[in-house]
């Protein structure tokens, strides 16, 4: 569980999944380790615990040398955790610039990892898991000595910030929005009933920005360039022959928070719907 457990509700959700499976979390600060703490010597219960490290993304996380070695430190000494290893989202790297600069910054997280890792063990402690995480440079950071997980989450389906990233091609996304035209006001310009409660106000994650909500399949030429709730607003070319009705695939920015939007996904296999998915966690928060 990659992100801060803090208060009383989620305490109880912590306790009723650590009865029944494997669960492992993350801290950047004493007082949440302490609140585990209480939490788990209660319970009777030991939960693994992850120092989160910020290795440019100034969210969550401590900093990444001494303050996480002294954290990790803190939380072996607190009865009913036991230190896990460091963890890291490197989500800066996406969005750092042009293919070298993203590259440059995967590895220097990977390295801030690594070392971290290695002044703790100097320390007299074992870091077992050196967890990273991003899909752009997954391939990247795997590759610096001393990372053992990476955590590639967006590989499962891709997303049109993937293709800029040139991580794959269009075609290598699995997941789709289909959209109808639900009209065409000018001739350059058309309305598809995907807004931003269906594809979310999320811009692609590359850096310098880039416009557009998304990529429609067959439709290279088009530009989603507005949303609305209801409402995606298209520049087409004049003579384009689509119709009102029509049906098309939009390629979302992020897929993500795109998913959950939905209760449930079609799955298909060329032009058959084959089976139908439910969202299992539509519309929960942490």
């Amino acid at each position: 569980m990659a992100y801060p457990l803090v208060g009383e509700s989620k305490h109880r959700r912590l306790i009723e999944l650590c009865r029944r499976a494997n669960i492992t979390t993350v801290v950047d600060h004493p007082d949440i380790a302490e609140g585990l703490s209480r939490l788990m010597s209660a319970a009777g219960l030991q939960l693994p615990v992850m120092v989160e490290v910020d290795t440019g993304l100034t969210r969550c996380g401590v900093q990444p040398g001494a303050p996480a070695r002294d954290l990790a430190h803190q939380i072996a000494r607190l009865p009913g955790l036991r230190f896990a290893g460091l963890l890291t989202h490197e989500g800066h790297a996406q969005v750092a610039g042009a293919p070298d600069q993203v590259r440059a910054a995967g590895l220097s997280a990977g390295q801030m990892m690594a070392e971290t890792a290695e002044l703790i063990r100097k320390s007299g402690l074992e870091a077992p898991i050196i967890s990273v995480g991003l899909t752009a440079t997954a391939k990247i950071t795997a590759t610096v000595a001393g990372v053992t997980e990476t955590r590639p989450g967006i590989y499962v389906f891709y997303d049109r910030s993937e293709v800029l990233h040139r991580v794959v091609p269009p075609e290598r996304c699995a997941a789709t929005v289909l959209a109808t035209v639900a009209t065409r006001p000018t001739a350059d310009r058309i309305i598809l009933d995907a807004g931003t409660k269906a594809l979310t106000s999320d811009r692609a994650g590359v850096s310098p920005p880039v416009a557009g909500h998304g990529i429609v399949v067959d439709h290279p030429d088009w530009d989603l360039n507005s949303l609305s709730e209801e409402h995606g607003a298209t520049s087409i070319p004049a003579d384009d022959p689509v119709r009102i009705g029509q049906r098309v695939e939009i390629i979302p920015n992020h897929i993500c928070p795109v998913i959950n939007l939905f209760d449930s996904m079609y799955i298909t296999q060329g032009e058959r719907v084959i089976d139908q998915w439910a969202v299992a966690a539509r519309g929960k928060s942490q």
